[in-house]
């Protein structure tokens, strides 16, 4: 038998092994349909081709979702009758001071509190007495987990980052002590203060810091330098545009420079490439997570717990980390690479190179 006889004859094979279901919707849904969380390609309404045997059936839309068990019988045609449902993701939320007011979409909730959220915008508020208000935009997308804690800041205070050097010297605040080495002062008042540093056989330094209300104001003090020092004036001399051009000798390319550029666009789009590659592997594992949704209705079932958290704790959060962490590298050595251009005199000699970034 020739080879192509023997594929096609393996093909019929599977085919007389196979069944198709049929997936319904009620109008006006359309979704992707996954066999055993592996898209397939096909939409529903519509039907699919599967071997014969149980799967998991399941159609996604635009934050919808539904799942069902289908028994495939070979060369036969299950009906699934299937509705889309939305299907959001999680929240577990904190806010402080203790007694805060926690509203979401208008509605009061106590905290902490474990919430299922629906797919799209949602609005937190948070208010306490004598404390500013917080209000933030939360975008939930499917399948989403969030940790959300709000720490509400003090009416009429704002904070201070303090930087020093040397990193020993004593901090002062309006003549009181309040640390040693770099820190964050929170909680003061709004307006004008006096910050200080000390060290041994350094001259303190001083500086008044305007405090806004809810910001932090930054302020640093290095001690290592005289009080009183200039720079040195720089001097620019400018040719006489009367005076004629001396000849210039023509000079040699910088060839290392012009490869150190094509080096940091070959590193950004290697990163580019291994962060999509990773992004894509984390896809896949979150279909295996989905997939463990016992009747449909977004809740993990209880008896695939373990491997849920399993997914999500070691394949799914790991491979979301670095490939945004790859995509930044990526971007960063793109727009290095792309920013470095060369000046070149008449005479066609390279004079130097300017790096934008």
């Amino acid at each position: 038998m020739t080879p192509a006889l023997l594929l096609l004859a393996i093909a019929e094979s599977h085919a007389q092994d196979a069944g198709d279901v049929f997936v319904s919707l009620p109008k006006d849904q359309v979704g992707e349909i996954f066999v055993d969380g592996q898209p397939t390609g096909k939409t529903a309404p519509g039907t699919v081709q599967v071997p014969a045997g149980s799967h998991m059936i399941q159609v996604k839309g635009d934050c919808l979702s539904d799942t069902r068990s289908a028994d495939v019988t070979a060369n036969q045609v299950t009906r699934l009758d299937m509705e889309l449902k939305p299907l959001g993701g999680f929240a577990q939320i904190n806010a402080s001071p203790a007694g805060a007011t926690v509203r979401l979409d208008g509605a009061l909730i106590e905290v902490p509190a474990a919430i299922e959220l629906s797919c799209g915008r949602h609005v937190l508020k948070t208010s306490a007495e004598r404390y500013l208000t917080d209000e933030r935009e939360l975008i939930v997308e499917m399948g989403g987990a969030y940790n959300i804690n709000v720490e509400l800041g003090m009416e009429g205070f704002g904070s201070l980052s303090v930087v020093v050097n040397p990193v020993d010297a004593k901090v002062f605040l309006d003549g009181s002590e309040v640390a040693t080495g770099p820190t964050t002062i929170p909680e003061v008042p709004k307006g004008n203060h006096l910050v200080g540093a000390t060290a041994d056989d350094l001259a303190p330094r001083e500086e008044t810091v305007m405090v806004e209300e809810g910001k932090t104001a930054r302020v640093e003090l290095d001690l290592t330098i005289p009080a009183g020092t200039e720079p040195d004036p720089v001097t620019v001399e400018v040719a006489d545009p009367t005076e004629p051009k001396e000849p210039r000798e023509p000079r040699d390319v910088n060839i290392g420079k012009i490869a150190g550029t094509g080096a940091l666009v070959a590193v950004g789009v290697g990163a580019l490439g291994a962060g999509t590659a990773i992004r894509l592997q984390g896809l896949e594992f979150h279909e295996q997570y989905s997939g463990l949704d016992g009747d449909g209705d977004g809740w993990i079932d209880p008896e695939n717990e373990a491997e849920a958290n399993r997914l999500w704790d070691q394949e799914i959060q790991p491979r979301k980390v670095q490939s945004t962490a790859l995509f930044a590298v990526g971007g960063i050595a793109i727009a290095g690479g792309a920013g470095v251009f060369v000046l070149l005199e008449e005479d066609g000699g390279m004079v130097g190179v300017t790096g934008r970034f």
